[in-house]
């Protein structure tokens, strides 16, 4: 495994006006490991991922993917390198069937505009490259219906495979499990586990459950009140007392 960190965030800050949301966050996500950054509601981690892809500018530190310098870069520059951001709330074209979902970014991945999709979205090389992101997020069943018939935990897992067809090196998961059922959470969970050992990408996530967090990640940082409070393997993030003190004692149980 490359010894160099895939992301490197160096003593990272942010503020809002006079409000510090982030002080001095260095964070280091190594090649094809699953790193999970977790903390109590406001200890910035939504701030931490905006300032990392690209949606915001942060007022101090360095952002660094892949070796190269990409603090301040705008999103859709960023995203282009291979860094990539799936979000909390679904981003996907309910009006498309399934696989014409991901006929979308591959089709301008390969440099043809929205204008050029409908002439496109037919080339058998697109579409088995489609059916292949889609057989492998278990979506090969679900190809041809409309995307707004579907449960809201296959809309989230259409939401990765629209990231996978841009061929990332990282994705940002944010909340990836958030408002799913609990058997829709076990099969995330299994997917994740799935997509990180055997995909080549390196994944990055924030969640607010426990169980999803010590059940797939490798290393686990922990940021409270804009600082990072810990940061180590999951058994030693369980057995921390601060961090259970900053979850307000106990929720870390999954």
């Amino acid at each position: 495994m490359d010894s160099r960190p895939l992301l490197e965030v160096r003593g990272l800050s942010h503020r809002f006006g006079r409000f510090r949301v982030l002080t001095d966050v260095s964070v280091r996500v190594a090649p094809g490991r699953l790193t999970a950054l977790i903390g109590p509601n406001g200890a910035g981690k939504t701030t931490f991922y905006n300032c990392v892809s690209g949606r915001y500018v942060p007022t101090g530190g360095k952002v660094v993917f892949d070796g190269r310098d990409i603090t301040g870069m705008p999103a859709h520059r960023v995203a282009r390198l291979g860094l990539l951001r799936s979000f909390q709330i679904t981003n996907i074209f309910p009006g498309l069937t399934v696989l014409e979902n991901v006929l979308v970014p591959l089709t301008l991945r390969a440099g043809r505009g929205m204008r050029f999709w409908r002439a496109h979205h037919r080339d058998p090389a697109f579409v088995e490259r489609a059916e292949g992101i889609l057989e492998r997020l278990g979506l090969a069943e679900q190809a041809h219906r409309r995307a707004a018939e579907l449960p809201y935990g296959d809309k989230r897992r259409i939401e990765i495979a629209l990231v996978m067809a841009l061929d990332p090196k990282l994705v940002l998961l944010d909340e990836p499990t958030a408002g799913m059922t609990p058997e829709e959470t076990d099969r995330m969970i299994g997917l994740i586990r799935d997509l990180a050992a055997r995909s080549g990408i390196t994944f990055f996530l924030t969640e607010h459950d426990m169980k999803v967090v010590f059940s797939v990640a490798d290393h686990i940082y922990v940021l409270h009140q804009g600082r990072v409070l810990a940061q180590g393997p999951p058994d030693e993030i369980r057995g921390d007392r601060r961090v259970r003190e900053a979850y307000l004692g106990g929720s870390l149980d999954p």
